[in-house]
């Protein structure tokens, strides 16, 4: 990892950021330049939290970026729910806002990549508002639950609801492959979603 200071936050990069950034941006294969723009669009649904955290909390302990993971360290404790959520659910809303603005500029202008950029973003915003704990549905589930239930029952209720959602992805996901040969977008959403949940519970470190 490459730790770096910025606006007083320490940022730790992994090196295989490094190399997909390199690969993506030297590749010809289209392909590639989806997964930048994909980059992209995570990087601005993560900064819409950040955004909040800094309204709230004045900023973030640290932040960690790996492949297809960003993770952002705050003390969030002394935090009202109202406060709690909206940081939560800013990372959708930055999401939808630049869809917005690049479906209106792909309106004006018709460059292809403007669409892509929409397109990428609203479903971004869309995986991440499932609720399913991986990601902010899941979070905002798990808000409003603690607040009937006890911590141990919200955890449960959280992982059964988080499980309901990935096996129709997961089986849909295998249908889609089947069928296509070669389209498994819908299989690793579940895949991913599944790894980030075991590793988060597992215990994590910034190594």
């Amino acid at each position: 990892m490459i730790k770096l200071k910025l606006f007083s936050i320490d940022v730790y990069i992994s090196f295989w950021i490094f190399v997909f950034l390199a690969y993506a941006t030297v590749s010809s294969v289209s392909g590639q330049r989806v997964l930048l723009i994909c980059l992209f669009c995570t990087v601005v649904h993560e900064a819409g939290h950040i955004i909040m955290i800094y309204k709230f909390r004045g900023r973030p302990e640290r932040i960690i970026l790996k492949p297809f993971e960003f993770k952002i360290y705050a003390d969030l404790s002394e935090l009202t729910v109202s406060q709690d959520v909206l940081i939560t659910c800013f990372g959708v809303v930055a999401n939808l806002i630049l869809g917005l603005f690049a479906y209106m500029f792909y309106l004006l202008f018709c460059y292809e990549v403007l669409l892509i950029i929409c397109l990428a973003s609203l479903a971004i915003g869309f995986i991440n508002i499932l609720p399913v704990e991986s990601f902010d549905g899941g979070q905002l589930l798990r808000i409003f639950l603690v607040h009937f239930l006890s911590e141990k029952l919200s955890s449960i209720v959280s992982f059964v609801v988080s499980i309901l959602f990935v096996i129709p992805i997961a089986y849909f996901g295998i249908g889609v492959l089947f069928v296509s040969k070669y389209n498994f977008s819908l299989l690793f959403i579940a895949i991913y979603i599944l790894s980030i949940y075991f590793k988060r519970n597992c215990g994590d470190s910034i190594d």
